[in-house]
């Protein structure tokens, strides 16, 4: 069973007469400026992928491991 959220994908670029690849990157950089436009995000590394067959949305944040984070984009061992 399809989620609303990909009959609602699909029939939005059915409407614009679209490529549903172009609405699907269209929504990933929404997701990733919205993200971005977060304080605590501003400053990161960040991506986006939306599963156009299952609807699922992942976001990944490229961090540094260091034995001693000093920031935000470091991670501890």
């Amino acid at each position: 069973m399809k989620s609303d959220f990909i009959v609602a994908l699909t029939q939005l670029a059915s409407e614009r007469n679209l490529p549903r690849e172009i609405v699907v990157s269209a929504i990933e950089d929404a997701l990733l400026s919205a993200y971005k436009r977060d304080s605590v995000a501003a400053n990161q590394d960040i991506s986006v992928k939306l599963d156009p067959g299952s609807g699922q949305i992942t976001v990944f944040i490229l961090k540094t491991v260091a034995e001693n984070p000093e920031n935000d984009q470091q991670i501890s061992l």
